[in-house]
């Protein structure tokens, strides 16, 4: 596993961003390394091993480059050696606005140092460089290795104005280059991120009204013109749906009575899905210029949903876009935390500490506190990361550890820096709730009708020919001929209400029909609304004899009725 030391500065903790639009990078290309002639201890661009360690050193155009590796750095005898390292391509980040040569240190053929070696970068020669650094510029190490390069990482770096010299410790050699960062841009990056901007994002398409089933629904806004709006949608199985619409550069946390499920739209970009994985874990988190969709249960009809900006998001947004400033790609550091727990609880816990900065000093403690956390996640993270951009393969620990290292680099800036962003951070406070409330109303029941069930027995004509026929009322006759060697009477059942007004909102009818005996000649069953007349149904006796038909009413959610009525049918 991977090892990091020389942290000088653990305690400058944080960053964020570093910006484009930054000056061209000044790079050495045209160097020479030139060793001591004379036989002096003047160090040379090799020597090997001894009792009391090594140092080399090369003047690569004006810059004079010592490593010096302490007893017992590698076994006696094993060369140490520096050199002119390949020309990155590129700028090395965006915020970078000088960078030296490149210095290449090896020990033997490939071996690893077992104690770090201390880095010392003259640049009295090279007032370019040199002149760059500033209370807001200031000094790292960056270090590329790997077969192609690929792997890069972040050494925090002392500046000596004095002697103009720079200087760091590694336990892991490969190519360092000397970069001077313009951090007062990365703040100005930062409360940029923070500040509310702009409302040019999506807006819901849907209405604040729709009718599932039976219930006709409405949703309220406390704020019509807030920058987050609300639509509703048939979510399915009875259940209602809100998409929500986020038009700002905020980030929303949403709760809602009940609780609902938040699903966001996908793919979200590695800031966002950090953000959503940090702070999503109650109903869900609004990402900036997007959508997301809470669906309540089923059957809900009243609910109050409340929509909170979430400046811990928005602030956690601000340092990953720094970060992506400095070369740390989102993608690759959402692959870190999906890979090591040791990093994911480590950041969880210290965003969820994290309060509101009244002032620098407590913007100050916050970053560091996050940069401390990274850079103490680096001894259990390890092993390849897969599928991540520009990586192949590097460790976790890379990631990490150049992640706290970048965001330890800001914490050096004076207390204005860090003023400006505290100020920042109160700009998007306190007038930033909404609510929505939703509101269901099912259909208007009509007057309870107080009457009794009036029940009638009726010769019905379903068939041709001769049916029987109707004596009087309530009062039938079967038929005189034969219909598949069988007399019989055509006969119909209906009820009505006396007064003609419904019993109940929905009821269920239970039709019977018994002959002398008790026994049930005909039965039926149908639910009703209203429920002020049903029956419609349609039958034949064969047989003569006094028969009752009955009807039994079960109101929903409750009451009851029932109705009686008898008749008779002759031979």
């Amino acid at each position: 596993m991977r090892r990091y030391c020389g942290h000088i500065a653990l305690a400058i903790v944080l960053t964020a961003s570093w910006v484009t639009g930054c000056s061209s990078v000044h790079q050495t290309v045209d160097s020479t390394a030139t060793a001591t002639a004379t036989p002096s201890r003047a160090p040379s661009p090799s020597a090997l091993i001894g009792p009391d360690g090594a140092t080399v050193e090369i003047t690569l155009s004006g810059m004079r480059a010592t490593a010096t590796a302490p007893a017992g750095v590698g076994d006696p005898g094993v060369p140490l050696t520096i050199s002119r390292g390949s020309q990155p391509h590129g700028q090395p980040f965006a915020a970078a606005v000088a960078a030296s040569a490149p210095v290449s240190i090896a020990l033997g053929s490939g071996l690893q140092p077992k104690q770090p070696i201390e880095l010392r970068f003259d640049l009295s020669a090279d007032p370019q460089l040199a002149g760059a650094f500033s209370d807001s510029v200031k000094p790292v190490i960056r270090s590329v290795s790997g077969a192609d390069g690929s792997v890069i990482d972040l050494l925090p770096a002392a500046w000596d104005p004095a002697t103009r010299t720079v200087s760091a410790a590694t336990d892991h050699l490969s190519v360092f280059q000397v970069i001077a960062a313009d951090l007062g841009k990365v703040v100005d990056t930062i409360r940029g991120v923070l500040l509310p901007g702009t409302t040019s994002g999506p807006s819901c398409t849907g209405s604040s009204q729709l009718t599932i089933g039976s219930i006709s629904y409405t949703l309220s806004a406390s704020k019509p013109d807030a920058p987050v709006t609300g639509c509703l949608r048939d979510a399915g199985a009875g259940a209602v749906g809100v998409d929500f619409a986020n038009s700002s550069s905020q980030f929303y946390g949403l709760t809602s009575s009940p609780a609902g499920t938040f699903t966001n739209p996908t793919p979200l970009n590695s800031n966002d899905q950090l953000a959503v994985w940090l702070f999503g874990d109650k109903n869900g988190l609004l990402t900036p210029r997007s959508g997301g969709q809470l669906v309540l249960p089923a059957g809900t009809t009243t609910a109050t949903i409340n929509v909170d900006v979430n400046p811990v998001a928005l602030q956690l947004n601000s340092i990953l876009t720094g970060l992506g400033m400095l070369g740390i790609d989102g993608d690759q550091l959402v692959t870190v935390f999906q890979n090591s727990r040791s990093a994911w609880d480590c950041a969880l816990t210290a965003m969820n500490a994290v309060q509101l900065p009244k002032d620098a000093y407590q913007a100050r403690d916050q970053y560091g506190s996050v940069a401390q956390c990274l850079l103490a996640g680096i001894g259990a993270a390890g092993g390849p990361i897969s599928g991540a951009a520009g990586a192949d393969p590097a460790y976790l620990g890379d990631v990490v550890h150049r992640t706290g290292v970048a965001l330890s680099l800001v914490t050096t800036l004076p207390d204005q820096f860090f003023a400006n962003i505290a100020g920042a951070i109160g700009e998007v406070t306190g007038k930033n709730h909404l609510e929505f409330t939703l509101n269901g109303q099912r259909p208007t029941a009509p007057a309870r009708g107080m009457g009794t069930l009036k029940l009638s027995v009726f010769h019905s004509h379903t068939n041709p020919g001769d049916t029987g026929v109707e004596l009087a009322p309530n009062h039938f006759q079967l038929s005189k001929s034969k219909h598949d060697g069988t007399f019989w009477v055509d006969l119909g059942l209906r009820w009505k209400t006396s007064d003609g007004k419904g019993l109940f909102s929905y009821c269920t009818e239970q039709t019977k029909v018994l002959d002398s005996g008790g026994g049930v000649v005909l039965t039926r069953k149908q639910r009703l609304a209203t429920c002020d007349g049903g029956g419609g149904w349609d039958f034949q006796l064969t047989k003569p004899g006094t028969y009752t038909y009955v009807v039994d009413l079960q109101g929903e959610p409750s009451g009851s009725a029932h109705g009686e009525q008898q008749f008779t049918v002759d031979p």
